[in-house]
């Protein structure tokens, strides 16, 4: 019998959730478009739409994520899963260089 790709389907542990929140905000545009930002007001708007496009995923409480913005170039996430408790992942945004 052939094996039939779909649509990536997604899996249920702590690590990999996290991993799912980092890789959803990296394909999102978002973080290119964090980056693009100078204004302090518009990147704050950006951190408000990666709340709530993080907030979609199903396996995550509501209300729960946390978005720590102090230090430059990395974003800490933090986020209860129904499942798993705390959750904790980073995402760097750092510009490349050419």
């Amino acid at each position: 019998m052939a094996r039939r790709w779909g649509a990536a389907s997604l899996t249920d542990s702590r690590a990999s959730i996290a991993q799912d929140v980092k890789h959803l905000l990296m394909e999102s545009g978002l973080v290119s478009k964090l980056l693009a930002q100078r204004s302090l007001t518009l990147r704050s708007d950006v951190y408000t739409e990666m709340e709530l496009l993080i907030e979609t995923d199903t396996r995550l409480v509501p209300g729960s994520i946390e978005l720590d913005t102090n230090h430059a170039e990395l974003i800490t996430i933090t986020a209860t899963t129904y499942e798993f408790g705390q959750l904790k992942t980073e995402v760097s945004y750092v510009a490349p260089t050419r």
